[in-house]
């Protein structure tokens, strides 16, 4: 079965002839909903964080929205949209840096929309530490979060608030939580602790091998591919 993180990368294309900057709306729009996806040592050293983001019912489209990542992770692995027949396309988005993060405006016609990034993890012996920040910005009407165990992880935590575990039909182990609403700039933390005697990858680890990341990317022309994934 192909994951998540594979699925989307793959199923990103352009939906045509992209919009002008200057003719999508300059309002903000209200998010709803994100869901964050933490994947630690999935195909890289590193923590694969994934977006789900789902404006608010009613919002006028097109519309644009704002999320702050760590100015660290460069440039999105990738940021897509929800096309009508359910698929992912390539999303219009500018990246500004201030400091220690990076503000991505996302200009988008759909209510459903992702973002993919790498985020640094930190690695002691076996000990592993991962701490995810909402550096403020827009209010959002329920922040929940997915966290994926790496194969050979054991005594993995997550800090707020509990967690449902559930084994999903890739065989692995997932940590799921609801903080609920968060007020405009207001931060939030989220800390994952783990330890891990191996240093291979769960790509690796897989009964099915599944390709890297490092994938080429799908050419722009090319169809989109797969239906939309949910975390």
């Amino acid at each position: 079965m192909r994951t998540l993180k594979l699925t989307l990368c793959a199923a990103l294309a352009l939906a045509g002839a992209l919009l002008p900057l200057g003719a999508w709306a300059q309002a903000p729009a209200l998010i709803d909903e994100l869901q964050v996806g933490i994947w630690p040592e999935y195909d890289r050293p590193a923590v694969l964080y994934l977006y789900a983001i789902q404006l608010a019912p009613g919002t006028k489209l097109p519309a644009s929205f704002s999320l702050s990542i760590p100015a660290a992770a460069g440039e999105p692995l990738a940021v897509a949209k929800q096309g009508p027949d359910g698929k992912l396309y390539d999303a219009q988005y500018t990246r500004q840096v201030q400091g220690d993060w990076a503000s991505i405006t996302v200009q988008t016609d759909s209510l459903s929309n992702r973002m993919e990034y790498y985020g640094s993890l930190d690695i002691q012996g076996q000990s592993r530490t991962i701490v995810w920040t909402w550096q403020g910005g827009p209010a959002l009407g329920d922040l929940s979060f997915k966290v994926q165990q790496p194969i050979g992880a054991t005594g993995l935590s997550v800090t707020p608030g509990s967690t449902q575990t559930t084994t999903e039909s890739d065989g692995l182990t997932y940590y799921s939580g609801d903080l609920g609403p968060v007020a405009a700039a207001t931060t939030s933390h989220i800390e994952v602790t783990y330890t891990r005697s191996t240093s291979l990858l769960t790509t690796a680890l897989l009964p099915t091998a599944v390709p890297a990341s490092s994938e080429p990317p799908i050419s722009p022309a090319g169809a989109a591919k797969g239906a939309l994934p949910s975390l």
